[in-house]
């Protein structure tokens, strides 16, 4: 009988870990998996086109996997039915893993029907908040972006409740959905599966498959951190802990395995030293105070703008190098026919025109708009072996047009064997339909056509990662940073920390080192405090940053 497991659970609560475990024993969780990194050593194990599908509803109903109930979820009919089909049609069983998942439950009922089996992980909300800070804070604190103050991730310390409201959207919904359908459902612990649930053995008894149940289990207890901060609960209203409780304990009870202790560990932040918190006034005394909202800053009509500009050009060349200047931010989405109306109004019959049209459509990931204007460049006499290679890119991103998308990739090396870069994209669109050992083959034919390059030795290494033969990787990773060129050393980092974490714990903290130590912290961290107008908040956040930067000490 064909069975697919979903295996989800709210961020931070150990589902990647757990499909790692079913990966090993032979489950089929997909061919486009996201790579991991410092938070996920041994990956995500997420398919991304179904990320991206699960991000592509919630932007639907405007929100974004911070969904706290904010807003009424809509989602555009049987959207996940393209998907499931796939999947069936390239395995009988198989299963994936998405946190998003869980604001969709009704939805991958309805698509998978009695097919459908599902694999709930549970973690203490204290736990997983902890979580989201810790990750959060570390990715600011090593970056030191100024980006990082219009960023919607510092939103978990603009209002220290967010993710509390968004762990109980996602497992009130968990706990709804087992209520009605337990008999589908198997719920364990964070806790449980770090001391050794039978979950492998639970699954193949409950749902009928059959799992290597001796495959060696990946949770490593030196990698889990299970302390709060006292702050968190000091933070929340009695109300908000009280409905967040009593979730937790629902759940607890309905769980298949959870551990004989599932209390919160609580710690607690050093206090800030004086002189530090002295520079930080100093810092926020010199830095310009914004009195426009973020929401305001982040929300100006930039599209009227971009627009009213775009209709003051007169010449095809001027407009040529401006829509080739274009970003996703400078055109929303639902102004791309307005921009299309622009251009037939003004240069119906320019070649160019039409072709950075096309482009820009592609980078706004409006394919079939960009594909059709492909078609027009081409038919008003442009041609690039490029455009066949962007042709395929908007066939690759269509769902149901795969054979048109190799067809174009083909058209374009043939027209140009030297360009490296249609070889990449080539192997990366046949590995993402699991042809691994094809797209390989791809690789080194640009090798004997093109040379070994940085940008080709990087994609190789990218497929022999999928393959999991993660030494060959490694080692030619070491052979391009022994040349001199860095444009692998972050992915050598990365793939260290899957097979050799102390040394690839190092060569991060190497990598972050270098990254920011010109750059004038407290300065930074006075622009960030500026947005943060709770006490509690902005002692939490100065706290973790300078946690995080005394660890690359």
């Amino acid at each position: 009988m064909d069975n697919a497991l979903l295996c989800t659970g709210f961020h931070r609560s150990a589902t990647s870990v757990t499909t790692n475990y079913l990966y090993n024993a032979g489950l089929r969780i997909g061919s486009n998996l996201m790579p991991g990194g410092i938070s996920n050593p041994k990956g995500h194990f997420e398919d991304i086109d179904l990320v991206s599908l699960h991000d592509s509803q919630l932007k639907f109903s405007g929100t974004n996997w911070q969904y706290h109930d904010e807003v009424l979820l809509k989602t555009e009919p049987n959207f996940l039915e393209n998907y499931v089909k796939r999947r069936f049609e390239a395995d009988r069983i198989w299963g994936v893993k998405d946190p998003r998942a869980c604001l969709f439950l009704d939805e991958w009922d309805k698509a998978l029907g009695e097919n459908g089996s599902y694999l709930f992980v549970i973690r203490h909300w204290s736990s997983c908040i902890e979580s989201l800070l810790h990750r959060h804070s570390r990715e600011f604190a090593y970056d030191l972006d100024n980006k990082a103050v219009s960023s919607n991730l510092l939103d978990f310390w603009r209002d220290p409740t967010l993710a509390a409201k968004m762990w109980l959207s996602y497992n009130k919904r968990i706990l709804s959905f087992t209520k009605k359908n337990p008999q589908k459902v198997i719920i364990v612990s964070q806790r449980a599966l770090f001391n050794g649930a039978p979950i492998i053995e639970k699954i193949n008894n409950k749902f009928g498959l059959t799992l290597n149940n001796e495959v060696k289990s990946p949770f490593d207890l030196t990698l889990l951190r299970d302390e709060s901060n006292q702050e968190i609960f000091e933070t929340l209203s009695i109300s908000l802990k009280s409905q967040l409780d009593a979730v937790w304990l629902e759940l607890l009870a309905l769980a298949d395995f959870s551990a004989e202790d599932e209390h919160p560990k609580i710690y607690f932040h050093p206090p800030l030293e004086s002189s530090l918190f002295k520079e930080y006034q100093t810092a926020l005394s010199t830095v310009k105070v914004t009195t426009t909202s973020l929401t305001e800053q982040t929300t100006i009509n930039e599209s009227e703008v971009w627009l009213d500009v775009l209709n003051t050009i007169k010449v095809d060349t001027e407009l040529v190098v401006y829509l080739d200047a274009a970003t996703k931010k400078d055109i929303a989405t639902d102004k791309h026919l307005t921009l299309l109306s622009i251009i037939d109004t003004k240069f119906p019959t320019s070649a160019v025109v039409q072709l950075s049209a096309a482009k820009l459509l592609l980078k706004l990931e409006a394919y079939s708009l960009a594909l059709a204007r492909f078609k027009t460049a081409l038919s008003l006499g442009v041609y690039f072996p490029y455009v066949d290679m962007m042709i395929a890119q908007c066939y690759q991103a269509l769902p149901g047009h795969r054979l048109e998308a190799e067809f174009f990739y083909n058209k374009a090396l043939k027209a140009n064997p030297k360009n490296v870069s249609f070889y990449i994209h080539f192997a990366r669109f046949l590995s993402q339909n699991s042809e691994n050992t094809r797209a390989i083959a791809i690789i080194n034919q640009s090798f004997e056509v093109c040379g070994q390059q940085p940008n080709n030795i990087i994609a190789l290494c990218e497929l022999l990662e999928k393959e999991n033969r993660l030494p060959e990787a490694i080692d030619a990773l070491e052979k391009l940073k022994n040349t001199g060129d860095n444009r692998g050393v972050a992915f050598l980092a990365r793939l260290k920390l899957q097979t050799q974490y102390q040394n690839g714990i190092a060569d991060y903290n190497e990598i972050t080192r270098e990254k920011i130590k010109d750059k004038d912290k407290l300065i930074w961290l006075a622009k960030v405090g500026n947005q943060l107008n709770i006490a509690s908040a902005e002692n939490d956040f100065i706290s973790r940053c300078v946690k995080h930067w005394k660890l690359l000490e």
